[in-house]
């Protein structure tokens, strides 16, 4: 039997009903042959919408609650970029701040967590240290000092899915909450990058050290540990920390290092190392390094790029548009089957000294050369993969032609469509010519009624035809 004055809601928990009778319209008093109160479908029904409907008011209010903080900051100069502004919006303090602290999420006030023995920053100070380091798409972030994942949270989104964000704190149960607070948000399908959060003290060594394009310090850093923090600095990166009273700004660049004070702010100290724990990094670190072999990278492309037209160790000179272009039959012959027929296969040019390559500009020829002894080519334009796309197949250069098509495959519009397609058949360009035909088939009335496709000769327009029967069957 339920006790008198309450009722299960459909989540299981109770809720006082006296007097919900009168605020739903129902009749009260309704009772059983027990004496018992009777609760018929009609009343659990309402109660329900009743129930529901506070929920979503209290989440508008949320909202609303965000949203004015967010105007208020904005009005005061904290928050001045778009970019800031959307991230803000779409991240919601109420998720780092505790369900009994959650009147204090939307205030401009930092909040002290005593069980952890930590103080979430203020919205002012975390939204001003954003402005400040211009985060831009596809950095890479350290955040030191976490804390509730606020600020970590809201860099990820800022930098996008290419950037990255390394969130470090010295107690497991900080980084546990800051994890499990960044996780809440990206369940809501909001879009973050990965975040990598990380149970250690910063100032202690590690094997390999990582760069940062900006990093942002929660806690005040003593001033003689900030050359220290620079050394994780990428050149022109910015570091935002608190440091001797004051919010400061510091930037890398070639001219050296330039400090500037944002805002005075009072703030707890960065917890530093003891010496057995620095001793025992030290130690750890010698281990793992005497574990590792470091191999040079390779500089293999670069090498042989110093060989294109040069002198030293060349057999064979080229004539393009009488100028002369040294360079080494041994590497053509291994990347292009059409240079292998000319030296190899005791064809006339094969005895000679040097050899004319007619109809090819010098500045045309030396780019297929550069993909030739490097493998690789910059296509500026669909127009430059285009000029490219016939003499790849001239040279037989199958790996240069596809990256042409894809470059030129970009380019697609109903203008150029018709024209592209007589391109792809012209130079043999299979998989340029199966794109175009189908973007022509999905924009067939567009497409049909401009001039290049008028221009295109009757066996394309042909083929045409055949595949818009094709295409018209299976839809």
């Amino acid at each position: 039997m339920e006790e008198e004055g309450r009722a299960s809601t459909p989540d299981g928990n109770d809720m006082e009903t006296n007097g919900v009778e009168e605020q739903l319209g129902i009749e009260d008093d309704v009772r059983d042959e027990d004496g018992d109160e009777v609760r018929d479908d009609q009343f659990y029904e309402a109660l329900f919408d009743m129930v529901m409907t506070n929920r979503t008011r209290e989440l508008e209010a949320r909202r609303s609650s965000s949203k004015e903080m967010i105007n208020k900051l904005k009005g005061l100069g904290y928050i001045k970029s778009k970019s800031i502004e959307e991230a803000a919006l779409a991240i919601s303090r109420s998720f780092f701040v505790p369900s009994d602290m959650q009147d204090e999420a939307f205030l401009d006030e930092s909040i002290k967590l005593n069980s952890l023995g930590i103080t979430i920053s203020s919205p002012s100070v975390e939204f001003l240290s954003l402005e400040n380091l211009d985060i831009q798409k596809g950095n890479k972030i350290l955040d030191i000092g976490c804390g509730s994942g606020y600020f970590t949270t809201l860099a990820s989104h800022l930098i996008g899915k290419e950037g990255e964000v390394d969130a470090m704190d010295i107690d497991k149960e900080v980084i546990e909450m800051s994890k499990s607070n960044y996780k809440k948000v990206f369940s809501k399908g909001i879009e973050l990058s990965k975040v990598n959060f990380i149970l250690r003290n910063c100032f202690l060594p590690v094997s390999q050290t990582t760069l940062y394009d900006r990093i942002h310090i929660g806690a005040s850093l003593p001033e003689s540990k900030l050359d220290d923090i620079l050394k994780l600095l990428k050149p022109s990166g910015i570091l935002v920390t608190p440091m001797n009273e004051q919010l400061v700004k510091v930037t890398k660049n070639k001219e050296g290092i330039k400090k500037e004070n944002i805002i005075s702010i009072k703030v707890e100290n960065l917890e530093l190392p003891s010496q057995s724990e620095l001793n025992d990094s030290i130690r750890s670190v010698e281990r793992e390094r005497s574990r590792i072999v470091k191999v040079p990278f390779t500089y293999f492309s670069q090498d042989f790029e110093k060989l294109i037209n040069n002198k030293e160790l060349s057999d064979i000179i080229l004539i393009v548009e009488d100028q002369p272009i040294y360079a080494h039959k041994v590497i053509l012959g291994a990347r292009s089957e059409h240079f292998r027929a000319m030296f190899f296969s005791g064809l006339r040019e094969s005895r000679e000294s040097s050899v004319t390559i007619p109809g090819i500009s010098f500045t045309t020829f030396m780019d297929i050369l550069k993909f030739i002894y490097v493998g690789d080519l910059s296509l500026e334009s669909a127009d430059h993969a285009i000029e490219i796309l016939n003499l790849s197949n001239y040279f037989k250069l199958d790996r240069l032609k596809a990256m042409c098509e894809n470059i030129i495959k970009e380019s697609i519009d109903i203008e150029s469509a018709a024209y592209l397609l007589a391109i792809s058949s012209q130079h043999a360009a299979m998989q340029l010519r199966t794109f175009t035909l189908e973007y022509i088939m999905s924009h067939y009335d567009e497409v049909s009624v401009t001039k290049c496709f008028d221009e295109l000769d009757k066996h394309l327009l042909l083929e045409v035809t055949r595949e818009a029967c094709k295409y018209l069957k299976s839809v």
